[in-house]
């Protein structure tokens, strides 16, 4: 049967799951990174990464570090790193005081 794909990730999330070997896992990854880091729009990015957390990517990097591989735990951390930045990058754009804006800003990722 066709296994159906939840997510526009899943091809490069699968071999960063179910391989063993540390450089298939670490070029999964690096590739992720690579199509996040060109994407323009902090939205976009953001979006994108939300696809990826719902689908347990948390868990997979988690994983992924327990083989103590420098260029995969470097990739990780990119991954992290770049992920925290747009966060608080995307944060600053609305007003921290004003509740209909922190609302708003809510909204635009549940909905995305």
């Amino acid at each position: 049967t066709e296994k159906k794909y939840s997510n526009v990730f899943a091809v490069i999330t699968e071999q960063l799951k179910y391989t063993e070997v540390a450089k298939h896992k670490w070029s999964a990854l690096a590739l992720i990174n690579n199509i996040l880091s060109c994407t323009d729009f902090i939205d976009k990015r953001l979006h994108y990464r939300n696809i990826l957390l719902a689908d347990g990517f948390l868990s997979t990097l988690e994983r992924a570090r327990r083989y103590n591989d420098i260029d995969l735990n470097f990739q990780i951390d990119i991954f992290l790193e770049k992920k925290q930045y747009d966060e608080e990058e995307y944060l600053k754009q609305f007003d921290q005081n004003d509740l209909l804006a922190i609302g708003r800003a809510i909204e635009f990722q549940v909905s995305e």
